[in-house]
């Protein structure tokens, strides 16, 4: 028979897989150094939001250089598929 609900004991607050060993702390230290934000920067208010920011102009910017690098390679297809209608029938003699 179980016991009721109220006698059972309660289940941990923290799941499982963060009581797994912590990060080393020269893992710790880069992922901290990685994002930008000293512990004094991040106490002011405005620490976060400038490190969101740059992160945001970055991405942007990454974005723009995949769109035109996706435009460039949309370009060339478009050049090999017409070549490649040209092509079709010619038999090319060495």
């Amino acid at each position: 028979m179980r016991s009721p609900r109220h006698l059972r004991p309660e289940p941990p607050l923290v799941p499982r897989y963060f009581s797994r060993q912590p990060l080393p702390p020269e893992k710790m230290s880069s992922m901290h150094s990685s994002a930008g934000n000293s512990p004094e920067q991040t106490a002011e208010e405005g620490g976060s939001d400038t490190h969101q920011r740059e992160m945001i102009a970055l991405l942007k910017e990454e974005t723009k250089d995949l769109t035109e690098q996706r435009a460039s390679a949309l370009d060339q297809i478009s050049k090999l598929e017409k070549t490649n209608k040209e092509s079709d029938g010619k038999v090319e003699t060495l």
